[in-house]
């Protein structure tokens, strides 16, 4: 769980986007797969293994939007963190379960966003985060 004035250095591979998450109370490191296509998406983390404490997939819009997600074929709990295009958080979505069954609740965001993170429950507590990339 994050602390007060925690920062998490991150290393990662050449693949992956690093990002910064900062709030008032502390900053936090991401190594994240990067959606930027309909494909990737599409298919987000859906059937996945749980991604690390420091891990999770960024999904990014041309512009902002009320995107839905769901939680077919998840097999973990999610948050789901909407950010502006500006990189303001506009909505938290935590604890979110994979959908049992044939019909699947879609999730969107209070506000557009442009920036979707989703990593794993409980690694960030609900607080008012800005996004940032780093590399």
């Amino acid at each position: 769980m994050l602390g007060c004035g925690v920062v998490d250095e991150v290393t990662c591979q050449a693949d992956l986007q690093e990002i910064e998450l900062k709030s008032d109370d502390a900053v936090r490191y991401f190594c994240v797969e990067v959606a930027n296509d309909d494909i990737i998406r599409n298919r987000g983390l859906s059937g996945r293994e749980q991604p690390g404490e420091n891990e999770g997939m960024l999904f990014i819009y041309k512009e902002e939007g009320f995107y839905s997600f769901w939680m077919k074929d998840m097999k973990f709990d999610l948050d789901i963190l909407f950010f502006d295009k500006e990189g303001k958080l506009v909505d938290y979505l935590d604890n979110l379960k994979p959908c049992e069954g044939s019909e699947c609740q879609g999730y969107m965001p209070k506000e557009p966003a442009m920036f979707v993170l989703e990593v794993r429950e409980d690694v960030l507590e609900n607080d008012e985060y800005e996004l940032k990339m780093i590399k």
